[in-house]
């Protein structure tokens, strides 16, 4: 629900969307308060050693307090015992909230793509050596 229209619009994230990307070697972790899931990180090993940020969402609610780093310092803790020796993330180029958790979690700015996924959006790639 937190993605509205702005990332792919047309896919519904639901329990078998997330059960297809795990078959395809994405792994997920989530956030909780209780049984309520209030975040949730996506990463995908892309070829034997990258690997790819993807998903990241915390509720609005229970955002500002750290849930993000989290799931990120997990994530990569995740990947590093896989032996992944480079992670990548992207974000839209004006997304300053994104923009300052990647530099804090210690990722550094490698790319900039104009228009890259759609007409107007511009994206930068990051990356982190683990």
């Amino acid at each position: 629900k937190h993605y509205k229209n702005d990332y792919k619009g047309y896919v519904t994230f639901n329990g078998a969307y997330v059960k297809k990307k795990m078959k395809e070697n994405s792994f997920y972790f989530i956030a909780e308060d209780g049984k309520k899931i209030i975040g949730c990180q996506r990463a995908s090993i892309i070829d034997l050693d990258l690997a790819e940020l993807r998903t990241l969402c915390v509720d609005e609610r229970y955002r500002r307090n750290g849930i993000a780093t989290e799931l990120i310092g997990t994530t990569l803790d995740f990947l590093k015992k896989k032996k992944i020796r480079k992670v990548v993330a992207r974000t839209k180029s004006d997304n300053k909230a994104s923009i300052n958790l990647l530099r804090k979690t210690g990722f550094k700015k490698e790319g900039y793509f104009k228009e890259h996924f759609r007409k107007n959006v511009d994206i930068l790639q990051w990356y982190k050596f683990l």
